[in-house]
């Protein structure tokens, strides 16, 4: 639901209503949560390289940012 992936600046969402869209680590630590809806382009340049949790609602994808 996210896209590109592997990213290195930046990813993509769309959603047609308002959701909250969750950046965790792999441990579960949130790292940034935010309000999103329509076409969103998520700015996670101030990341470190490894691999994320993106949680939005009942869907769950791993991130790699690179």
């Amino acid at each position: 639901f996210i896209y590109p992936n592997p990213t290195q600046r930046s990813f993509n969402y769309f959603s047609e209503t308002k959701e909250i869209l969750l950046i965790q680590s792999v441990n579960g630590e949130t790292i940034s949560k935010l309000i999103t809806k329509g076409n969103n382009e998520i700015d996670i340049s101030q990341l470190n390289k490894g691999i994320y949790i993106v949680r939005v609602k009942d869907k769950t994808q791993k991130l790699v940012v690179l």
